[in-house]
């Protein structure tokens, strides 16, 4: 599956503009092309999550690809990979 979103990994530095006491948090690809700005509420837990989206997404795909090529699971885990499968819809743009 192709993706249209900017490769990873992406990383984070944390930077801080001459003259502000602000620092500011900035999502960038491995070509260091920024990707998203963090800003302070929250900011070292949204900035990992946000740079560890593309692996999470990987991993994501391909334990729903194990689980549906065994087809044998309970409800429980039924009910997981309906899960992922509406987390990889929303990640890729895909229509549920």
């Amino acid at each position: 599956m192709k993706t249209s979103f900017t490769p990873g990994p992406w990383g984070i530095e944390n930077r801080t503009k001459q003259g502000e006491f602000c620092i500011t948090t900035h999502i960038v690809a491995k070509d260091k092309s920024h990707l998203a700005i963090i800003t302070p509420c929250n900011i070292e837990a949204n900035a990992r999550l946000i740079a560890s989206s593309p692996d999470l997404l990987s991993a994501l795909q391909e334990m729903y690809s194990m689980f549906c090529a065994h087809e044998q699971y309970d409800d429980d885990s039924a009910a997981a990979v309906k899960l992922a499968r509406s987390a990889i819809n929303l990640a890729t743009g895909q229509k549920p």
